[in-house]
């Protein structure tokens, strides 16, 4: 990454699953390979934006989503599978691309865990590759304080995590007002904001000092 500069902002990481998803999605067709978003993904579900809110670098997340999923793509066969998805614990956020590929052995695991590059292998059609991708989805992870994790079964196939912290942006409602406050209040109950009130700027610079 060198000196790029991480530029931290909310957004719904849907969209950026998705925009994965459908810039490989030739890539993985044309080795006979299935490619699609997680049921929860659904038009339905995506609906629900603040769901899906993430506090990360949108072009990093895309980038590390990108090497995890060519990554799968080169180790499946046709007729394999990969499932790229999403998760949402007490205090993470889960982007996540499985397969049942040829799967990764437990030495190699922690080769990928360590510090460094991996060694490059061939893929299931002889693709190259220089063993740089997982390494730089690492130092991605790293910059968001986040983890990437793996799980994974030879002849079975592989689960690759990056799990970020989970980020709830904060209102301060300033206003003399008691029923403006409250109606203000009732509006965005449902945005899942961690919203203080107040009502005075007195209040309002004592909260942010703290």
């Amino acid at each position: 990454i060198g000196h790029q500069k991480v530029q931290m902002k909310f957004f719904n990481a849907s969209d950026v699953l998705l925009q994965a998803v459908n810039e490989n999605q030739l890539l993985a067709t044309q080795k006979g390979i299935r490619l699609f978003l997680s049921e929860v993904l659904s038009v339905e579900s995506v609906q629900n934006e603040n769901h899906f809110r993430i506090y990360a670098d949108r072009s990093l997340v895309l980038e590390a989503l990108r090497n995890l999923i060519t990554n799968a793509i080169k180790f499946c066969k046709q007729g394999d599978f990969i499932e790229v998805g999403f998760q949402k614990s007490s205090d993470r956020l889960h982007l996540s691309v499985s397969d049942n590929g040829a799967g990764i052995s437990e030495a190699t695991i922690w080769q990928i865990k360590g510090v460094g590059s991996v060694a490059s292998t061939n893929g299931s059609n002889g693709e190259k590759g220089t063993g740089l991708g997982l390494s730089l989805v690492k130092e991605i992870m790293s910059l968001h304080l986040g983890t990437l994790e793996i799980s994974s079964t030879l002849g079975k196939g592989s689960l690759f995590t990056l799990a970020f912290p989970l980020v709830i942006p904060k209102i301060l409602i300033v206003d003399v007002d008691s029923q403006t406050r409250g109606w203000l209040c009732e509006s965005l109950v449902e945005s899942a904001y961690d919203i203080h009130v107040v009502q005075t700027c007195k209040h309002a610079l004592d909260f942010v000092a703290k």
